[in-house]
């Protein structure tokens, strides 16, 4: 990915990092936008990724993460039991396989931290989140 992004933007400075390990200065972007990853961190390290991610914006700095999040733990335990009733059992291990996240306590951390926040939901299991710091 790094590589056919260099291509298509060569003007754009590549970094290798991640979520935990942001190899960037303090106050030093504009935006962050994460879609289909913020998955794969367990729910504690989400948090430390955020909080990696405000280190790292600026004033006016905007973070969007687009993922498989759910809306709280009464929403996820709702849609699992909706994929059981119709027999997607698929879908359910696919859930339980990985850690979507609570977008509530990704929206709680983000207004603590006096973000303005906005959530979208697209379908039952996919979500974005938009911050403005």
């Amino acid at each position: 990915m790094l590589a056919a992004c260099k291509r298509k933007h060569p003007e754009i400075e590549i970094r290798k990092g991640h979520f935990l390990a942001l190899p960037l200065m303090d106050n030093s972007v504009d935006g962050i936008v994460s879609s289909y990853a913020l998955h794969h961190l367990p729910g504690e390290e989400k948090l430390l990724a955020l909080e990696g991610m405000d280190r790292v914006q600026r004033l006016n700095g905007q973070i969007c993460l687009a993922d498989l999040m759910f809306a709280d733990e009464d929403h996820r335990n709702s849609v699992i039991q909706n994929y059981r009733n119709q027999g997607n059992m698929e879908a359910v291990v696919s859930i339980e396989d990985e850690y979507y996240a609570d977008g509530g306590l990704l929206v709680n951390w983000l207004t603590k931290k006096n973000y303005m926040v906005e959530t979208h939901q697209f379908i039952d299991i996919l979500s974005m989140i938009y911050a403005k710091k």
